[in-house]
């Protein structure tokens, strides 16, 4: 991993525009969106439909209550993905590239190994005639893969990571993120995909994984490893 950036890179990075940031290392990044998503999937979906352990189940807390059942925030709910996608676009260089690589992995992994051993089912309800968006979201997304909540995990890890690499966001645009993603944490309570302690767990658990993967130690780690981005 590169040093601290100098008062002058620092400078130059400050003045780059998006169109700027996005075309930096266009292909690299296409090709890490294309293999994170192929490398995640696979294991998501199988653990989502396969219990290997006892199946458990969390009581309902007043919120989870409060928020009832409505499946046409399915929509709210797959807008992660807009997040997700694009955010991790803002970096500027290879090292940022593979800092979020790290975090990405130990996130994942740990929410796999949750999933593995001690599958929490989510409190959705059995619905019959589901269609559209929902339809396409019960297809993929299986029972098993409630706590700790992968989709508030990846949410805030992407969100930390833009305001790493980007800087000082301005207020209007914190702001809409902040809303956008508020909502985005409801829609999880009102599909019933998610308990608000799997909430909780996957925002405590991203935030760990984003310290540890920008600590000195695994920076210099990465480093030193190519993890395919030379």
């Amino acid at each position: 991993m590169s040093k601290t950036s100098t008062p002058a890179e620092s400078s130059i990075k400050n003045r780059l525009t998006i169109a700027d940031r996005l075309a930096t290392h266009w292909r690299l990044k296409l090709f890490m969106l294309i293999a994170l998503t192929t490398c995640f999937c696979g294991p998501y979906v199988f653990l989502a439909h396969h219990a290997f352990f006892p199946v458990r189940e969390l009581p309902l807390a007043a919120l989870d209550r409060l928020a009832g059942f409505d499946p046409r925030w399915v929509w709210v709910y797959q807008s992660v993905y807009l997040l997700t996608a694009t955010l991790p676009w803002l970096a500027t260089t290879r090292a940022e590239l593979k800092t979020y690589l790290v975090g990405f992995t130990f996130l994942a992994s740990v929410c796999f190994l949750f999933y593995l051993f001690c599958p929490i089912i989510v409190p959705r309800p059995v619905t019959d005639h589901a269609s559209g968006m929902y339809r396409l979201l019960l297809a993929y997304d299986g029972p098993y893969n409630a706590f700790p909540s992968l989709h508030a995990g990846f949410l805030y890890l992407t969100l930390a990571f833009a305001r790493r690499v980007y800087g000082r966001i301005p207020l209007a645009t914190t702001m809409f993120l902040f809303t956008w993603s508020a909502l985005i944490l409801w829609s999880t309570l009102v599909t019933k995909e998610h308990y608000v302690v799997d909430l909780v767990a996957g925002i405590a658990l991203a935030a760990g994984c984003d310290a540890a993967a920008w600590s000195s130690r695994f920076r210099s780690v990465a480093a030193k490893s190519h993890f395919g981005l030379r």
